[in-house]
């Protein structure tokens, strides 16, 4: 049996069921207990769509229990439950627009709150001043390919040899500053254009004029996840903004390379509540032009909207968009944590003026992506300033009282964890490595015994932490070959499963671009990068980790030290 083959679904509810009866068993509460008789039902709809109330006085195991009973369901995309998953994505996507459209008319007018528009006012400042004087030149920007398909190479086959081979393609919106983008791209222009006789040097280059596409990616149980698929040009050059974005806000204590500081702002709202963690619906796909124009510098809100595309294809029809920019594009997640980012410091700010905190007062602010957190005095100013803005607060999600947190992947209730671990994959041995490893992680040695049981004995294989989730965390005996116990030296080999990744190596045209491509981007920097992978996996395959760890939880030094010694061989 292979690591990665797939249960029936037969074997896979056994297993939700064993796990959902050791949880109400651990947990030993109402919650925990009333999710089991669902699951044990059958009623897993009910479970997906039954909500926890944190303030009820049950215990803290209980909560914790109950949501990893809720967690085997509601990621779930591969057992029925009744949803038509297509057509909520569709529909979310479409009331998004009304509401962009709708906010886009009501911003055209003055606000009428006094303390709402006071927040917009600093908002608008601290935007400015978190994007600088002046509008970066293409040349200081870093242009590089998203994983992601574009409108003119499919999914399946999306590469950077297959993005650079592909024809170019820009949306309407990009046409006045092509010729300019192009220029920063000068081998790619000349291998696809023809030089003018009668100017040597200067290229005519061909580019279709395209919309975006609008497609859905699984997202839950209830529904699919709406995306824009864009125009090769564009996706470059919004990836080239959205580094650029990322930069400017670190400088100001917003870094979109690391979630720790909202995950820990959550754990100590949990235990003080001086902190109201709060997330938003939809929020990538309700950020309306209005919005933008309002609260950006003129000079961003034209270069951002000549990065856009302002139009999608769906079913025979052309959409034009309401909102400014939405997931798909490269600059999407940067710009919406930008603008809760001002929204945000507009907030304590007017707080701090009518004197609800202190001048000195520490306000601790959270943003990352939707993920915002705020001192509780402000949770009422920022709901009417985000509700004003076209925003809806998922009040689900959304926490100013009691004793529960959550943002950004971490839930905390009094301080401790309540995290659970997510089906959302078939059950394989794959996925059951991954929940007994978390669980072994967590000290849950009843879960643990149940995923291992629930593994193929003959392909078992053991290891330390630390390196992954291609084996069982637990006793091990390290591979020492006789040459190292001769020459004395430290550590051995220990097996692990690795996914062997799809390598496209079909000739493209696009290939000679690839050198350049790599130097001038800084692709390598930016993320893991092989020209030849694309998304996916053909199988997977054993493979050999060298190490000196001798214990199975030890803490890893590397962030401190510096890279450790251990490598991977086949």
């Amino acid at each position: 049996m292979s690591w990665i083959l797939a249960r029936d679904s037969g074997a896979e509810i056994r297993f939700i069921e064993e796990v959902s009866m050791s949880c109400a068993a651990l947990g030993s509460g109402p919650v925990s207990q009333t999710l089991n008789r669902l699951v044990q039902s059958g009623k897993f709809r009910e479970v997906v769509e039954f909500e926890i109330d944190y303030e009820s006085g049950s215990s803290v195991a209980d909560y914790c229990y109950a949501r990893q009973i809720k967690a085997l369901l509601d990621k779930q995309v591969h057992i029925n439950m009744g949803y038509d998953r297509e057509s909520a994505g569709e529909q979310a996507f479409f009331a998004a627009e009304e509401k962009c459209r709708l906010t886009n008319e009501r911003l055209s007018l003055p606000c009428p709150e006094k303390d709402v528009s006071a927040v917009l006012h600093y908002a608008m400042r601290k935007i400015s001043e978190v994007l600088g004087d002046t509008v970066p030149s293409f040349d200081k920007l870093d242009f590089f390919f998203g994983p992601g398909a574009t409108t003119n190479v499919k999914g399946r086959d999306a590469n950077l040899r297959r993005k650079l081979s592909a024809r170019m393609a820009c949306s309407e919106d990009m046409l006045p500053i092509l010729g300019e983008f192009l220029e920063e791209l000068p081998l790619w222009a000349s291998t696809v254009g023809c030089e003018i006789l009668e100017k040597p040097g200067t290229y005519v280059v061909p580019v279709d004029v395209s919309v975006g596409k609008l497609s859905f990616v699984p997202k839950s149980a209830k529904t699919l996840r709406p995306i824009c698929v864009e125009p090769v040009l564009n996706s470059l050059l919004q990836k080239g903004i959205g580094s650029w974005l990322k930069r400017r806000l670190r400088k100001f204590g917003v870094d979109l390379f690391d979630q720790t500081r909202n995950q820990e702002l959550a754990r100590i709202g949990s235990i003080k509540g001086n902190l109201a963690t709060i997330d938003l619906k939809s929020a990538s796909d309700t950020v309306s032009i209005g919005l933008v124009c309002n609260l950006l510098p003129s000079q961003w809100v034209d270069l951002l909207g000549k990065a856009r595309t302002g139009e999608v294809a769906y079913k025979d029809r052309i959409i034009h968009l309401e909102k400014f920019s939405s997931m798909g594009n490269g600059f999407t997640f940067e710009l919406e944590s930008l603008i809760f980012f001002g929204l945000m410091s507009g907030v304590i700010s007017y707080l701090r003026q009518i004197g609800e905190l202190g001048e000195h007062e520490d306000a601790p602010l959270g943003v990352y992506g939707d993920d915002l957190i705020i001192p509780t005095q402000g949770f009422d100013l920022a709901r009417r300033v985000l509700t004003f803005c076209g925003f809806d607060l998922n009040l689900q999600k959304s926490f100013c009282t009691g004793p529960f947190r959550e943002s950004c992947g971490a839930d905390w209730f009094l301080g401790f964890s309540l995290r659970p671990f997510y089906l959302r994959e078939e059950m394989s041995d794959k996925l059951l490595y991954s929940f007994h490893n978390f669980c072994a992680r967590n000290g849950e040695l009843l879960l643990k015994g149940i995923c291992l049981k629930h593994t193929n004995r003959n392909i078992r294989l053991w290891g330390p932490d630390g390196y992954g989730d291609g084996h069982l965390i637990g006793s091990y005996v390290l591979k020492v070959p006789r040459l190292y116990r001769r020459n004395c030296w430290e550590g051995g080999y220990f097996s692990t499963y690795k996914l062997s990744p799809l390598r496209d190596f079909r000739h493209a045209w696009g290939d000679s671009l690839v050198p350049a491509y790599t130097a001038y981007s800084r692709a390598s920097a930016q993320m893991p990068f092989d020209p030849f992978v694309i998304r996916g996996s053909y199988g997977v395959s054993k493979k050999n980790v060298y190490t000196t760890r001798t214990g199975i939880f030890i803490p890893n030094y590397e962030s401190d030290w510096g890279p450790g010694l251990e490598h991977v061989t086949d």
